[in-house]
């Protein structure tokens, strides 16, 4: 994901709320976590302002360091393999336990979807002539996990409470049954910084599922003030409405006086993000004579 989408962020923020326990719940079981690690100079392949930040740092069983690359995505890339394998390359090429040295970290990887359903794996198998290339992702296709659920786990203690925020995503994630029960378990919560992380993550993460509205609404009066960070990205994803909002009223407009929009045209409107220079040309667009003299 782009550093220029606030979910990528709030992703990475909301891992960080307790790391080992989102990581047990990602992988299926707990894990033995030492933090992540420094591959900040590498960048994900195909996305050259995307650094790899969340690469964690495990130990098996067999005391084996892994580095698994946990990448997160509002939805599946096609190409995610490929960029897999690229990001795989570079890890297991340019970062050592320990510093420089003959040791490597065995790599793999993880990928959480926030809305529909990926497959990153690929497995290439020509047995005739003994050649294979298989790479076996674990992936996370958050939509379809049930909140009731994962709600049951948290409030047994089987599962961390940074799982809170990621409730809108889930199925049933708009009932107001399980938005009720998700609030009563957020306000158990102690510390009040992560109270208010909760909220502030959970209104990012229902905007990824068309729910914000609904959510908006059941967290009015949630101290949010304490997650300044947090509410920086909905008010980033607040205006960028506004501003798809404003190109389609546009779009309309010149459409209904010019009957069709030249592909220039709309590549302009596309690719305009100042909403006040979007008002504008709303403003302008019923006067127009000619689709040149339109301003932006």
């Amino acid at each position: 994901m782009s550093e220029k989408n606030p979910y990528d962020k709030a992703c990475r923020y909301a891992v960080n709320l307790d790391p080992a326990g989102m990581l047990a719940w990602f992988l299926g079981k707990p894990v033995t976590f030492l933090g992540w690690l420094n591959a900040r100079t590498l960048t994900f392949p195909g996305q050259p302002d995307r650094t790899c930040d969340t690469v964690a740092h495990l130990i098996d069983g067999e005391s084996q360091p892994w580095a698994v690359a946990v990448e997160f995505q509002k939805e599946p890339d096609a190409e995610m393999f490929g960029r897999f394998l690229g990001h795989l390359s570079s890890l297991w090429l340019e970062i050592r336990p320990g510093g420089p040295g003959p040791n490597r970290y065995a790599v793999a990887a993880a990928v959480v979807n926030l809305t529909g359903s990926g497959e990153a794996s690929r497995d290439f198998h020509w047995p005739a002539l003994g050649l294979r290339t298989c790479l076996l992702v674990k992936e996370v296709d958050v939509a379809t996990k049930r909140a009731a659920r994962v709600l049951r786990a948290i409030a047994e203690g089987r599962a961390t409470r940074a799982l809170l925020p990621w409730i809108p995503l889930m199925t049933g994630g708009a009932d107001p049954a399980i938005i009720q029960r998700r609030i009563e378990l957020a306000k158990a919560e102690s510390d009040s910084r992560k109270r208010s992380d909760y909220g502030a993550l959970a209104l990012v993460f229902a905007e990824a599922a068309d729910r914000w509205q609904t959510w908006k609404v059941a967290l009015e009066g949630w101290n949010m003030q304490e997650s300044r960070q947090v509410l920086e990205w909905i008010g980033q994803g607040e205006a960028r409405g506004r501003v798809e909002a404003t190109r389609g009223i546009l779009r309309d407009l010149l459409e209904d006086r010019f009957h069709s929009l030249p592909q220039e045209v709309v590549d302009r409107i596309e690719s305009t993000t100042d909403l006040t220079k979007l008002r504008a040309a709303v403003r302008q667009a019923p006067r127009l004579r000619k689709l040149a003299n339109l301003t932006l």
